[in-house]
């Protein structure tokens, strides 16, 4: 396994490979799946991010070389999608979303109240503690049940306002 952490100088990168073993086996058959290896671009993010809790440099060369791919193609695509995180997260992250349908219903709010009580207040919303990302995101793709918020996986529709219990639970 991937030695977890910053490098010195808080670099965004790992020692060592990202993708040993039986996730290199699982990357090879993910891109088997696609008639042009570059489809599997997406998955093969996900993929290392399941592996370290994110998507470091070494990561994002390693996808690069599976793909035949500059690091800086890859990148690209990783930069566009806020679902790809770039940085090291607690084990949980909650994104509460602030999109118009959102907002307007409070998720700014829910926002403010989650960071009170949370106290996600580094660089990335990381917990003191180390276990919670809050993040602000742009959309969950679930605009018609606003409010939304997603904690890892999950979506979860429909969250009162003011609820310390939920977050207590977190």
């Amino acid at each position: 396994m991937t030695e977890a952490g910053l490098l010195p100088g808080g670099a965004t990168d790992v020692r060592g490979p990202v993708l040993t073993g039986e996730a290199r086996a699982v990357a090879d058959r993910l891109v088997a799946k696609y008639p042009d290896p570059r489809s599997a671009l997406l998955p093969l993010l996900y993929l290392v991010q399941s592996e370290v809790g994110w998507v470091p440099q070494q990561g994002l060369r390693e996808v690069a070389e599976i793909l035949g791919l500059t690091t800086a193609e890859v990148e690209a695509v990783a930069t566009f999608y806020t679902m790809v995180k770039l940085y090291p997260c607690g084990k949980y992250v909650l994104s509460i979303c602030t999109n118009p349908s959102c907002a307007l219903v409070g998720g700014r709010q829910l926002l403010e109240r989650a960071r009170e009580l949370l106290g996600a207040a580094s660089e990335h919303g990381v917990s003191d503690d180390g276990l919670l990302t809050l993040e602000e995101e742009e959309g969950l793709a679930a605009c018609d049940a606003a409010l939304q918020q997603g904690t890892s996986d999950e979506q979860i529709a429909a969250l009162l306002l003011g609820s310390d219990e939920y977050f207590a639970r977190l």
